[in-house]
């Protein structure tokens, strides 16, 4: 029996790159992101609306059809001959575990909650980004450049940053990290692994630990990968922030001061 997975996450908190590292595995499948208005699998299910599907049934049929299934590996095969890479069509025969990857914000949005807490053969990979700092301007950059992730070491962007607009966003995170601590506590132990992205993305020997410790809950072979990750955005921020002394001034006396690093607390 094929077993159900979800990377129960948020934006900018590395999901991408962890979903194509299980895809890398000949015996996982995620499908990515299927609760979003602006994705293909979701546009489809608001077609059918007049069928009256309930939206546990639509991720039930996600996880479970056969058609879904093989749509899904020609999707993939057709953007990886696009993009110029190595083609990964996999057969179902050879899968042990389906899963998808979808946002917090996205499951309490749809009423997903109890799904989540009673679906108990579902596994669930909650990925974090506990600096939330970090996340926003991540997005930022994002938003900046239209850069998604980004390939080599060319010239560093910099960002002027809109305090109100960060201020506000980080109480938004905030709320979100507390809402998904509180989901995540109702769930059985034994189906939740908290992956937190500050430790896994900490060097290449680290995020092979991780990545291993990720196969071991999925019950997969526990086969090595070979993969990289190069972040948008420097660590060092007031080289990433223009108007780095006014966002010191800002967070001074917020909770989210911590964020900026023991030196950079010294306002």
């Amino acid at each position: 029996m094929i077993q159900r997975h979800i990377i129960f996450t948020n934006g900018r908190s590395g999901s991408n790159f962890v979903a194509n590292t299980f895809n890398m595995h000949p015996q996982i499948v995620n499908m990515g992101e299927v609760l979003g208005e602006w994705t293909l699998p979701f546009k489809l299910y608001k077609k059918t609306s007049w069928l009256n599907i309930s939206l546990n049934s639509y991720l039930n049929t996600i996880y479970s059809s056969f058609i879904f299934f093989y749509v899904a590996q020609l999707f993939s095969m057709i953007s990886h001959i696009k993009r110029k890479e190595s083609i990964r069509f996999k057969f179902k025969s050879n899968i042990k575990t389906i899963g998808i990857k979808d946002f917090s914000f996205l499951i309490k949005e749809k009423g997903l909650d109890q799904w989540l807490v009673q679906a108990e053969d579902l596994k669930v990979i909650y990925l974090y980004r506990e600096n939330i700092l970090k996340r926003y301007l991540s997005l930022a950059m994002m938003n900046k450049t239209g850069v998604v992730k980004k390939e080599d070491k060319g010239k560093k962007s910099s960002l002027h940053v809109n305090i109100s607009d960060m201020l506000r966003e980080l109480d938004v995170y905030s709320q979100q990290r507390t809402y998904e601590e509180s989901l995540i506590s109702r769930i059985s132990a034994n189906r939740v692994i908290k992956l937190r992205y500050e430790d896994y993305f900490c060097d290449a020997e680290t995020m092979k630990k991780e990545t291993r410790r990720m196969f071991d809950f999925l019950d997969v072979d526990p086969i090595e990968l070979k993969s990289k990750q190069l972040k948008i955005s420097s660590d060092n921020l007031s080289e990433l922030i223009e108007n780095y002394s006014e966002v010191k001034g800002a967070l001074k006396g917020t909770p989210y001061s911590i964020y900026l690093g023991v030196d950079d607390e010294k306002i």
